[in-house]
């Protein structure tokens, strides 16, 4: 039975909770969480030939190139699947050669470039579309707020004044205002719809209706992928596996 490395990307619209599941994923899966966000930030802070070029943009206000952010993440990318192999050498179970993408692909180019990658070292990569609706955008956009030290992310109905973990003062994010959570949620259709088509043709995509409380859309998630990865697995074996009578 093949027992390939899982490779998953996971997309949504703002607020759908693409980070916390990536979180509960990497912990329950034994997976790398690579986000695209922490990269771009780790890029700033160094002095390389990549950040300097990144910078250059950035302080110009403009967006960076697909190329450029491709760089990012394949450079990322690359460093992981080294050790992937090195692992698989060791007789690493697949848990521990997995990982799952948080933040790219944003564009067609750069999921055509993600997808090249992949399909040599992954190729049963799986992208996780979390479906939420605006109204529910809006109703968890509103209501969040966010940990300055660990980057926690919590709700007005929990009643913290306070991060539970770091005890430090929760913040509002600047950018959760209703005109510009409305103009995020209208930006990220245009943009996001033509990827989710690719992906969609390319037979990789698995929707989850993500209005449903976190535990709820998690288990959604493991139910799908166990299914997804059951029937991958019995479709790439060699033998002739049909079931007893």
């Amino acid at each position: 039975m093949d027992r390939s490395p899982l490779f998953l990307i996971i997309m949504g619209a703002p607020g759908s909770g693409k980070g916390t599941q990536s979180k509960l994923l990497a912990s329950q899966l034994s997976l790398l969480h690579i986000s695209s966000g922490d990269l771009l930030r780790g890029a700033v802070s160094k002095d390389t030939p990549l950040s300097q070029e990144i910078k250059s943009y950035l302080d110009q206000g403009k967006l960076l190139p697909d190329t450029l952010v491709w760089k990012l993440v394949h450079e990322k990318l690359d460093e992981f699947q080294q050790d992937t192999l090195l692992r698989r050498l060791s007789f690493l179970s697949r848990s521990e050669n997995s990982a799952i993408l948080d933040g790219f692909p944003r564009t067609v180019t750069q999921a055509k470039l993600l997808h090249e990658f992949l399909s040599s070292y992954f190729p049963n990569y799986k992208v996780i579309l979390l479906d939420i609706s605006d109204e529910e955008v809006l109703n968890r956009l509103t209501s969040r707020y966010i940990c300055p030290a660990c980057q926690g992310i919590y709700n007005e109905q929990q009643g913290f004044s306070s991060c539970p973990k770091c005890s430090v003062e929760l913040i509002r994010r600047s950018d959760d205002t209703l005109e510009v959570i409305l103009d995020r949620i209208q930006t990220y259709k245009q943009e996001t719809q033509p990827v989710l088509d690719y992906y969609t043709e390319k037979q990789k995509l698995i929707t989850i209706d993500a209005n449903a409380p976190t535990q709820q859309v998690f288990q959604s998630i493991l139910d799908s992928l166990s299914a997804s990865l059951v029937y991958q697995e019995r479709d790439c074996c060699n033998c002739d596996c049909d079931d007893e009578d």
